[in-house]
């Protein structure tokens, strides 16, 4: 997931016009890692800006499907939680 994250996730111009350069932001997000493996149930727990609380969203929504957890020998429904930073470069 740290690698998908990495590749996909994008600052928002809104964001970074408004907070200026060498900001940072933290937006906690919940959601549902199902038996199926696909993530659902988002839920921004800390917001930072609407931009970026839409950014997150939108990256999580479009993540690969991924192993469920496993309890007794079957796959059951998970519920993570994940921190995504922001970063308004500086030059």
């Amino acid at each position: 997931m740290v690698k998908y994250l990495e590749k996909n996730l994008v600052t928002p111009e809104r964001f970074k016009q408004l907070s200026g350069a060498g900001s940072r932001a933290s937006v906690k997000v919940e959601f549902t890692i199902g038996a199926d493996g696909l993530l659902q149930e988002i839920y921004i727990l800390h917001s930072v800006e609407w931009s970026v609380d839409a950014e997150t969203i939108r990256v999580i929504k479009a993540a690969p499907t991924r192993e469920p957890a496993i309890q007794p020998g079957r796959p059951v429904i998970y519920r993570h939680r994940q921190s995504m930073s922001y970063v308004v470069s500086s030059f």
